[in-house]
């Protein structure tokens, strides 16, 4: 709503809170309603709600988001929340292309994902010592070679008159896929990850830990949140229209002690 007020005033500078309000309700022009609800000390009650989405001229949809986003922030219990989260994350619709069975072979090796993406951002090079050079941890020009062989073969990449493109811009997995390949690519990335600490300096890399205590109701909510994050950031990539750079984001998430007690050891 902070931005919609923004948004209008610079359209038209004699647009004011006041003015707002008075298409919501002449009973509502001269009170500190918005302020309140700006400041997130006032609720918008159901009919408010579908006024102002009415006064600021949005779309069903549109309405439909406003409305949920409203509820998510008045919700107070975890369970609510999460209940409005999952509603307002079935407004975004993933635009990756989905992985088959047959293309499996793409995540038998960490770097033939990076070569993939390499491909993405520069597609004007296709000599491998060149895309060897530019890649971090360090790739053999054999290694290049055999994954522009792999993703020529899965038809994930394209020959152009001057190097390689992408067939698809982002890519996703069957369920299957995933059970078949997630524990090796994994265990990749995280044999990576560790390398990366001394490799990559502070500056250019984000590495957070955070250990907590939790329910496992909430822990199956942090789980979701994770999932959807994922698909969020779909979105932002979706969006970004300069690609300068290749970065991978693992996120980990297990339990240390999960309220059971471990069976005991026998001795032998």
């Amino acid at each position: 709503m902070r931005a919609y007020f923004e948004f209008s005033k610079a359209e038209d500078p004699g647009f004011s809170m006041r003015t707002f309000l008075g298409k919501v309700s002449h009973t509502l022009s001269s009170s500190g309603l918005l302020s309140a609800v700006l400041k997130g000390t006032r609720k918008l009650s159901p009919a408010l709600r579908l006024k102002f989405a009415q006064v600021m001229e949005l779309k069903d949809k549109e309405s439909q988001y406003f409305q949920l986003l409203v509820q998510f922030n008045h919700a107070k219990s975890m369970e609510v929340k999460n209940h409005f989260f999952q509603q307002l994350s079935r407004f975004r619709e993933s635009k990756a292309k989905t992985v088959s069975n047959e293309q499996y072979g793409f995540y038998s090796k960490w770097y033939y994902l990076v070569v993939w993406c390499y491909f993405g951002m520069e597609q004007k090079q296709k000599n491998p010592h060149e895309i060897a050079k530019r890649i971090t941890p360090h790739l053999s020009v054999s290694q290049v070679e055999e994954a522009i062989a792999k993703l020529l073969q899965l038809k994930l990449i394209k020959k152009t008159a001057n190097g390689y493109s992408t067939t698809d811009n982002h890519i996703t997995t069957e369920k299957e896929v995933q059970d078949m390949v997630a524990n090796h690519h994994h265990k990749e990335f995280i044999q990576m990850a560790s390398r990366m600490v001394d490799e990559i300096p502070a500056a250019k890399r984000q590495y957070n830990t955070l250990v907590f205590s939790v329910s496992k109701q909430a822990f199956e909510i942090v789980k979701e949140r994770m999932e959807t994050f994922q698909e969020e950031l779909r979105e932002i990539l979706t969006r970004d229209s300069r690609e300068e750079m290749i970065c991978t984001l693992s996120m980990q998430l297990y339990p240390n002690v999960d309220g059971e007690p471990a069976p005991a050891k026998r001795a032998n």
